[in-house]
């Protein structure tokens, strides 16, 4: 009989732990929740309602074609059965939401909305932009074309299409915004202040269109802006170099950053304000530091430097600046004298010196020897130049005086430019 007992006892104990493990392996899972539902509210944001029998809730979001849940958010057992996120899904052509109700450590089967799309257009990539001559930019650029609708008339479809295109012009502090006709792959847009930097962005209910791995580099248009200096002498002497320094200030964008190398810089000239501007010397080296461009002096002329508009592409952006000029500036020139004085400084009184004159440019003027009375010039002699020279006899007076001469030519022309009233370096002839 104890034997019995024992082993009855050992069955009842055995059944006891086979009833207790049967127990905790075959916990209650919550029901699934039903009636899942998702449409868009009034504000754009995603209503997500269900019912269930007061549990905590987690909400996903699946995309099968990326393989891949996100969890939403969860709401806990006291909370509302709905959830109001923004609608701001992976842009995908597949999605749905799931809600499982959760019981301590136990999940429900997850139950779905309908499937339903998140696609937004497609990015616009800039492919070329050109800035006119009123200074308007004309932007060109290419959305690759997406395929057809994969779950048509699914909840969240909208009867008209809330795609918005727009570019966004930064200038400075300042930002413009200019709306676009969906669907276009050209505008015009209105002169900007320089710098600026102009942006294109896209988008629809779903969000702002998102720049996808296997598209090319996004690309900005940035308006630059060129300030260019310049000083010419006001005046040169015939067949030398006229020395014009330059300096540029550039900015391509609103960070300000100062150009460097590879910009051609124009030196340009023209006779007077009526006539046109002749380029007639470039420059190609660095631009960061004041620039020297020569050209010889060859008759009175307004000079100015032309930066030629330009424009740079790279995977980043497509740069623009202007042309930009400095306004005229007038630089006088003075005739060459190569020669001008007699062939000694000392003479006797009758005596009979000779004067030199070689002057550029070659005109054939009536010349002047002139003396200095202690006050001004006063001329003597004419001077006869034929192809600017001269060679005459002057016969010395005024014994024990010295006196300072020079040689004076009247303003001339050299192949239509003015070369000015010019005098020699003075000279001395002492009598005895």
């Amino acid at each position: 009989m104890r034997k019995l007992v024992a082993t009855t006892s050992a069955v009842l104990l055995l059944a006891g732990t086979q009833a207790i493990s049967a127990s905790a392996a075959t916990a209650a899972a919550p029901a699934a929740p039903t009636d899942v539902k998702i449409a868009w509210t009034d504000s754009g944001k995603l209503r997500i309602s269900w019912q269930d029998s007061g549990e905590q809730n987690y909400i996903r979001a699946e995309y099968p074609d990326r393989n891949q849940v996100m969890l939403l958010d969860l709401t806990t057992a006291d909370e509302p059965n709905e959830l109001v996120i923004p609608g701001a899904m992976l842009d995908e052509d597949r999605v749905r939401v799931t809600v499982t109700s959760r019981d301590g450590t136990v999940e429900s089967a997850a139950a779905p909305t309908a499937w339903f799309d998140a696609r937004k257009p497609a990015y616009p990539f800039v492919q070329d932009a050109e800035l006119l001559p009123d200074l308007s930019v004309r932007i060109t650029w290419k959305q690759a074309v997406r395929g057809a609708d994969t779950t048509p008339g699914d909840p969240l479809d909208r009867p008209d299409s809330d795609e918005w295109l727009k570019a966004t012009v930064q200038s400075g502090e300042k930002t413009q915004v200019i709306p676009l006709p969906p669907g276009t792959s050209q505008a015009i847009l209105p002169a900007v202040s320089r710098p600026a930097s102009i942006r294109l962005s896209t988008g629809n209910e779903w969000g702002t269109t998102g720049k996808r791995v296997d598209e090319p580099t996004a690309r900005n248009v940035v308006v630059g802006n060129l300030t260019a200096r310049t000083t010419v002498p006001a005046q040169m002497t015939f067949g030398t170099y006229v020395p014009i320094t330059t300096s540029l200030d550039e900015y391509w964008c609103i960070c300000a950053e100062q150009a460097d190398y590879g910009i051609p810089v124009w030196l340009q000239a023209r006779a007077n304000s009526s006539t046109a501007w002749r380029t007639v010397g470039k420059y190609t080296g660095s631009t960061t530091r004041p620039f020297s461009t020569r050209i010889t002096s060859v008759g009175g002329r307004q000079f100015r430097i032309w930066v030629p508009a330009r424009k740079g592409i790279s995977q980043q952006a497509i740069s623009l600046t202007p042309a930009s000029s400095t306004s005229a500036r007038s630089s006088s020139t003075l005739a060459q004298f190569r020669t001008a004085g007699f062939d000694v400084a000392s003479a006797r009184a009758g005596q009979l010196v000779k004067l030199t004159v070689d002057v550029r440019p070659g005109g054939t003027v009536k010349g002047a020897l002139q003396r200095w009375d202690g006050k001004s010039w006063r001329s003597v002699l004419t001077v006869p130049i034929t192809k600017g020279k001269a060679t005459m006899y002057v016969r010395a007076a005024g014994r024990g005086t010295t006196t300072y001469y020079r040689v004076a030519v009247p303003a001339m022309t050299y192949y239509g430019l003015p070369i000015a009233t010019t005098g020699s370096k003075s000279f001395k002839l002492a009598v005895r």
